[in-house]
């Protein structure tokens, strides 16, 4: 009974300890915390590179802490259970990178009845949040890679673009804005053809620009790819036929897939966002949610620049577009 007493006694002084130490939210210095997570689609620099933006968010703006977790591959699955995990541990607010924005929306519910505010990026179609973050709007991307091109091509001749498939809604987005930003600003330049579909595969980039050089010629000056595997293809395909004095080619990519192409001459530039740009914006932004402050239509947010607000999507400005050249690639890591 003694010993049952005692054991009792430890059990009561241990818990509330315990209690206390999962549910803490100070920092080092005492201070309150809120606890953002990030849940990236799978293990990958980009996200890596969010979260350093996010980290430097942080400790810049003090207040915040964040941490990151991933799912071991591209699966929804498996983010909807990390979702649920950091629901489990209360933390203040997630941002995720879906996989599939549709399969996570129940779990965003729970988030949001449970007082968790979540967040997305890359997801302009997700319902259960408080913001999407966009680094810029479709049509600002879309004319980045037409001026990109305009310039690679001295400003005239025929061009082609290509599309991962003909329901990317946001590649075509791109390739609308690229033509709409072609016919206003550079008028000695014509597209050749109606848009070409890669179905995301660079072999398939490959062997569309060639079937193109073979067509129109000395007609064809530039090339610009939607997908990040269209822009190496396309590449390729300039590289081997020693055309890379004659044909442009731009577009969306990373500098770990462009690398070769940037060093040959037959890839001009690649276009992406800068993650960690994105990371930092987010961070800010979540924090004035968390603080209960209103986020307007053209603040101007650290790292997104001067924001543009549609429905529940934060669109950053051009500041955001990071533009990859032979000179720069070997600086990042993605």
């Amino acid at each position: 009974m003694k010993r049952t007493l005692i054991m009792l006694v430890m059990v009561l002084l241990i818990v509330p300890s315990l209690v206390f130490a999962a549910g803490s939210k100070e920092g080092s210095g005492g201070e309150d915390l809120f606890d953002i997570v990030l849940i990236g689609k799978l293990e990958h620099p980009m996200f890596d590179n969010t979260f350093i933006g996010m980290q430097k968010a942080a400790k810049e703006l003090g207040g915040v802490r964040v941490t990151m977790v991933n799912p071991a591959e591209a699966d929804a699955a498996q983010q909807v259970a990390l979702v649920e995990d950091q629901i489990a541990k209360g933390v203040d607010a997630i941002l995720v990178v879906p996989n599939d924005p549709g399969a996570l929306e129940p779990a965003f519910k729970k988030a949001n009845d449970a007082g968790i505010l979540t967040f997305t990026h890359e997801s302009v179609l997700s319902k259960n949040i408080t913001f999407d973050f966009e680094a810029f709007s479709n049509e600002v991307f879309g004319q980045n890679h037409m001026d990109n091109l305009a310039k690679a091509m001295n400003y005239e001749g025929g061009y082609i673009c290509f599309v991962g498939n003909l329901t990317a809604v946001t590649h075509n987005s791109w390739v609308d804005a690229e033509i709409a930003w072609q016919k206003e600003k550079y008028p000695k330049m014509y597209l050749l053809r109606d848009r070409l579909v890669s179905d995301e595969r660079t072999e398939v980039a490959y062997e569309k620009t060639m079937e193109a050089i073979k067509t129109y010629g000395d007609k064809l000056k530039g090339v610009i790819g939607s997908s990040a595997s269209d822009p190496p293809g396309a590449g390729l395909a300039v590289a081997e036929k020693g055309l890379q004095d004659k044909i442009a080619v731009v577009g969306t990519s990373l500098g770990s897939m462009a690398g070769p192409g940037l060093d040959d001459g037959s890839i001009k530039v690649v276009s992406i966002w800068d993650p960690q740009k994105i990371g930092y914006g987010a961070v800010w932004v979540m924090k004035q949610v968390l603080e209960g402050k209103t986020v307007a239509d053209g603040t101007d947010v650290p790292g997104l620049g001067k924001i543009d607000i549609q429905d529940k999507v934060i669109y950053g400005d051009k500041s955001g577009i990071l533009n990859i050249t032979k000179d720069n690639y070997k600086n990042f890591t993605f």
